[in-house]
């Protein structure tokens, strides 16, 4: 069976910067760690079972190797419940570091955001672990630039904030199609807010995570950011641009709750996973929560994109 696997937290899809902060290591007895986030708009899921170590066993240990099996792993959305089915990965080998090999995964299951997501995972042992989430907010927004040209001064989207509480992530990004020795491959580039000049040199500033209910870009940036894509290659026709997309990520509580456990507002412009063992599983560690994403495609205008040298 081919299932695509997404990676272990939806941090590390959404984020420009971070790494896994379920620190594995416990004292005394081993512990379950249970790692599932529901994209509410998707209809395929994963969780993933596996046992912390002691730090005496840290050198014998393997992510890939240290998952639990057979374990019932239901998943209520109103009244009733469906159960996660399980499988394991046939190349061990070629699995991101930290990734285990054995998952469960739900398909063709879609969420209804009026209802809470309650979990329940039972183990062979008998072991129960439970935790719960109610939906987030949907992203309902007010105005949106609809294109990308020459005239444009900046790029703007304004959303609604029902919550003054609830966290947001906004990201503008171009896909464009390259030209190359081995044919034409599809990329996408994102727009930092701004760049910054330091030690002559351009630093990239991304959007962060935050309870603002607007994204304001500069067309500068994005002038940048677009000569940035064929950059070092004379070349420019080897370009082609598709267009722009924008995205605003809503989360739930417990990624809220999450995020402010681990984000460093005050010295980074990153979330930073390192310094904090977060976990909101009962009788266990790890994260569950979900999050909403809107999505709406922006074009480029056809003279802007010619302006770069690029094919549109």
């Amino acid at each position: 069976m081919k299932i695509k696997l997404l990676l272990l937290l939806v941090i590390a899809l959404i984020c420009l910067s971070c790494s896994d902060n379920i620190d594995p290591v416990t004292e005394g007895q081993k512990k379950i760690i249970f790692n599932c986030v529901i994209d509410v708009d998707d209809s395929v899921h994963f969780a993933y079972l596996t046992r912390s170590y002691s730090a005496d066993d840290a050198n014998n240990y393997s992510s890939k190797e240290n998952y639990i099996k057979n374990a019932l792993i239901r998943i209520w959305n109103g009244e009733n419940y469906t159960v996660f089915k399980d499988s394991m990965v046939s190349d061990i080998n070629n699995l991101p570091n930290g990734m285990p090999a054995y998952f469960y995964y739900l398909k063709n299951y879609k969420i209804n955001p009026k209802y809470q997501l309650i979990v329940e995972a039972i183990l062979p042992s008998g072991e129960r672990i439970y935790v719960t989430s109610k939906s987030p907010a949907v992203v309902n927004v007010d105005k949106s630039d609809k294109l990308i040209s020459e005239g444009s001064k900046s790029f703007l989207i304004v959303w609604e904030r029902s919550n003054l509480n609830n966290l947001f992530l906004p990201r503008l990004s171009v896909t464009y199609q390259q030209t190359t020795s081995n044919g034409i491959v599809e990329k996408t580039i994102f727009v930092p807010q701004k760049y910054v000049t330091s030690d002559n040199k351009e630093t990239p500033i991304y959007p962060i995570i935050s309870n603002q209910g607007f994204l304001s870009i500069d067309k500068s940036t994005i002038d940048e950011t677009m000569s940035n894509i064929s950059e070092g290659d004379p070349n420019k026709d080897n370009y082609r641009i598709i267009g722009a997309s924008i995205e605003v990520f809503s989360f739930d509580q417990n990624l809220e709750n999450y995020l402010l456990a681990t984000y460093k507002g005050s010295s980074a412009y990153t979330v930073n996973l390192n310094e904090v063992n977060y976990s909101n599983i009962t009788n266990g560690l790890g994260l569950f929560g979900s999050y909403i994403r809107y999505y709406s495609f922006i074009p480029i205008g056809e003279n802007y994109i010619k302006s770069f040298g690029y094919r549109p």
